[in-house]
């Protein structure tokens, strides 16, 4: 059993077209745990998504962070805001999914006993695609 972290390392790392991260907050330290390999496949030409909450209670509470934000977009990758996002799914290449409990913080990643399956069964890849799609285009 890998880390629902260690599992999206790899992923991350297999990445060759694009990146979907959803989760309903990110934070800044675990952010730099992920980001190097997340920001060169983005200056690589990659596509990033990320689908967060982004409510004005998210960031003032300090359940994610700004500087997360702008330095997805500063790169080039494209942040969405769903207000009722409460889901945890990270896709790579149309070809693997992680379905998780685990937000991109330290109590989703550090703390708490979270689980996750991944899957690169092309059927549930493509409904978890169309998810993420419906997160885009209501």
């Amino acid at each position: 059993m890998d880390s629902i972290e260690d599992s999206l390392h790899a992923m991350i790392g297999r990445a060759e077209m694009e990146i979907i991260l959803v989760t309903p907050w990110i934070k800044e330290g675990i952010w730099k745990r992920i980001r190097g390999s997340v920001l060169d496949f983005v200056k690589d030409g990659g596509d990033l998504r990320v689908f967060i909450k982004g409510t004005d209670e998210d960031f003032s509470s300090g359940r994610s962070d700004w500087s997360v934000v702008n330095e997805i977009s500063q790169y080039g990758g494209v942040v969405k805001f769903v207000p009722k996002l409460h889901a945890k799914v990270y896709v790579v290449d149309k070809r693997e999914a992680l379905i998780s409990s685990a937000n991109l913080s330290r109590s989703g990643l550090d703390f708490g006993y979270e689980a996750g399956m991944w899957t690169c069964n092309p059927v549930i890849v493509k409904d978890v695609r169309g998810f993420v799609e419906r997160l885009e285009y209501p």
